[in-house]
């Protein structure tokens, strides 16, 4: 799918949902796309895009456009927090109390998180359980260079009610804590359904890789 097809999907499902269109963000999975293809979306208007590894953003970072707004989407590891240095505008894959602590400590600028939140039961799946969150907030919100901006949380590839059932655990949860906070939830292949409990950052890259 091209990129104007997506957004016009976007905005077309937006609108089935009685969403507020000003909301709704996306930013584009980089991982995916070559150098040139990234300079084309970025040519089409597009800023935020988002890296999984820590090296290939820095790499990216050096590359291409100063004004990209860089996301770190992937499992942070602690041997990587020294390269950070407040370089992602949004990182979006906080899964642990030991990570946000180690992370807080390395850094001088207040950097903005989301705090990735297992709402499945696949092994694979990284995050906080939703208790262990609610135990730990409080000294998550204290950690003094981390700004909690909202929740982030990645579905299984299962039923529709499993993959809604993901995202309306997330919902609840940011009602439950912070109704303003942000929602990253939502990917190529299920974004709709994220859309539809309240979504406000969606993940997008196969989608986008494909030609369909």
């Amino acid at each position: 799918m091209i990129l104007s097809d997506f957004k016009r999907e976007l905005v077309s499902t937006l609108k089935e949902l009685k969403r507020d269109e000003n909301r709704v963000r996306f930013l584009i999975a980089s991982k995916y796309f070559e150098m040139s293809e990234i300079l084309d979306f970025y040519h089409q208007g597009v800023r935020d895009f988002g890296e999984n590894r820590v090296q290939e953003a820095l790499i990216k970072m050096e590359q291409l456009p100063k004004d990209i707004r860089w996301h770190f989407l992937g499992h942070l590891q602690s041997n990587k927090i020294g390269k950070i240095k407040n370089r992602f505008a949004l990182i979006h894959s906080i899964d642990s109390l030991a990570l946000a602590k180690k992370l807080s400590n390395a850094i001088e600028k207040t950097q903005p998180i989301l705090i990735q939140i297992k709402t499945s039961t696949e092994e694979t799946k990284t995050g906080f359980d939703l208790l262990e969150f609610k135990e730990v907030y409080e000294e998550l919100k204290s950690l003094p260079h981390l700004s909690i901006k909202g929740l982030m949380t990645v579905a299984p590839k299962g039923t529709i009610s499993e993959v809604q059932n993901c995202f309306k655990q997330l919902q609840n949860l940011k009602e439950e804590i912070c109704p303003s906070w942000e929602l990253s939830m939502g990917m190529s292949y299920d974004y709709k359904l994220a859309l539809s409990e309240g979504a406000t950052w969606l993940r997008i890259g196969r989608l986008l890789k494909s030609r369909e």
